[in-house]
């Protein structure tokens, strides 16, 4: 099977495709032929290796694909042969087959292309948002990288559950997509003096996938009982990467004392989906996600299908910030 591996830590060029042999299939685990790859800023952190857990080279990238289930190990009911799936393997998924115990069925109605562009972001929404967000009607809601794949999902879903939405993202045609979207207003953060058009308002929620010394200046613009959600760290992966600026990015955060949370009754949350290893725990939250799929409010936006042998060119266009809502890479079989 054709897989692209990660040569070794740092640019889009070190992905190199490579001919792998098929795996053992494991007691719990089942054999998924991809269909599609949806691409995640974490898998770019994968590459650079800076994401929580990533092996050393060479290995496969890759949080997430859907596909159909070809073969299952001895402990799974065979009736799952030829259904239609979401995986979260983690790493892995930049590849034509997938060996994971983390996969789940999706709606018999859900097109394989939207499921991969769903599963991930789509999660990532709802923990951050309903879970950890707990918003009352009528709250207002900050959204970084609001024209990303999380972002892109959060306004529609934040306005669904009648809050008032702001937008911060990186350039005109990223403000446009975040207002169609749905968003109430919409801050361009590579203008001048953009802080000064926030500086004042005070947020019940503030969701962030940005970290760095963005988060330092936005967390002033917490409510008192204000629930501040990171999770990601986009800022440490730039256009050109290298680990100094991560580095810089990372001492830039700002460090919270307990008294200030305490004084004001705010609380801050991380969230990463691929730490929660039971697939079981996901199954509920996943349920829901597809529910207001079917609604009508989770609806993916796809920008761009990228074939399989463009996955360099697919991360490439994401690091460089080129990218509005999902992009999802397509196997040609």
């Amino acid at each position: 099977m054709k897989a692209f591996i990660v040569s070794k830590f740092g640019s889009w060029k070190n992905l190199k495709l490579v001919e792998m042999k098929e795996r053992e299939i494991l007691p719990n685990y089942a054999k998924i032929k991809v269909k599609f790859i949806g691409l995640n800023f974490a898998d770019l952190m994968q590459r650079e290796g800076v994401y929580p857990k990533t092996p050393k080279p060479p290995f496969v990238p890759g949080l997430e694909a859907s596909g159909e289930v070809e073969e299952v190990g001895k402990n799974l009911d065979k009736n799952l042969i030829g259904k239609k799936v979401l995986a979260f393997p983690i790493f892995g998924s930049h590849s034509e087959y997938i060996y994971t115990e983390k996969f789940i069925e999706i709606p018999q109605n859900m097109p394989l292309e939207e499921a991969s562009a769903i599963g991930v972001q789509g999660l990532t929404a709802y923990y951050s948002l309903i879970k950890l967000g707990k918003p009352e009607e009528g709250e207002k809601v900050l959204i970084t990288a609001s024209a990303g794949g999380v972002g892109s999902l959060l306004i529609p879903l934040a306005k669904y559950l009648k809050l008032n939405v702001f937008g911060l993202c990186g350039s005109k045609e990223k403000v446009e997509f975040s207002y169609n979207r749905g968003a109430d207003f919409v801050i361009n953060y590579n203008e001048k003096k953009w802080y000064e058009k926030i500086r004042d308002e005070k947020f019940d929620i503030i969701i962030d996938s940005v970290g760095g010394s963005l988060m330092r200046k936005l967390i002033k613009t917490l409510n008192q009982e204000g629930r501040y959600i990171i999770y990601g760290f986009s800022s440490a992966v730039s256009k050109k990467f290298n680990y100094l600026k991560a580095g810089f990015q990372f001492f830039k955060m700002p460090i919270i004392h307990p008294l200030f949370l305490i004084s004001k009754n705010k609380t801050i949350s991380g969230f990463n989906l691929s730490l929660i290893e039971n697939i079981e725990k996901l199954r509920k939250p996943i349920e829901e996600v597809f529910t207001l799929w079917k609604k009508g409010v989770l609806k993916p936006f796809i920008s761009k299908i990228y074939k399989f042998e463009e996955i360099p060119t697919a991360h490439k266009e994401m690091q460089e910030r080129k990218t509005i809502g999902k992009i999802i890479i397509k196997l040609s079989s």
